[in-house]
C-alpha cells in the first residue's frame, strides 16, 4: 500500500482534459462539467477552497442537471446514460466524478 490517491491524474492528461487548466488557481477545487453527448468537459466556472465546499456544490450541480436532463429522457448517470457529468479538480492534479 503506497498511499497514493488513485484519484491523481497527471498534469499531461489534465491538460488534455481540461485545456484551460492554466488559468484555475491551483491551490482551489473546481467543478468541471462533462457533455457525454459531445464526449468534452467543459468549465463550470466554480472554485471552493476546501473539497467539502466543492462535493456539495457538484451534488448540487447534479440536482440541476437533473431538473435539466431528466432521467426518464437521458438515461441519468448511469454508465449508458446522456446526461452530464460533475467532475472535482482539486490541488496535486486530483481530479474525479461527481456522484449523488
Amino acid at each position: 500500500m503506497g498511499g497514493e490517491d488513485p484519484r491523481i491524474v497527471l498534469r499531461e492528461e489534465l491538460l488534455r482534459l481540461v485545456p484551460w487548466l492554466d488559468e484555475l488557481d491551483p491551490a482551489h477545487w473546481h467543478l468541471v462539467g462533462y457533455d457525454t453527448f459531445s464526449d468534452e468537459f467543459y468549465p463550470l466556472y466554480e472554485s471552493h477552497a476546501i473539497e467539502a465546499m466543492a462535493q456539495e456544490a457538484a451534488i448540487r450541480r447534479l440536482m440541476v442537471l437533473e431538473v435539466q436532463q431528466p432521467t426518464e429522457s437521458s438515461g441519468g448517470q448511469a454508465d449508458e446514460g446522456i446526461q452530464d457529468r460533475v467532475f472535482i479538480l482539486g490541488p496535486g492534479g486530483v481530479f474525479y466524478r461527481a456522484v449523488l
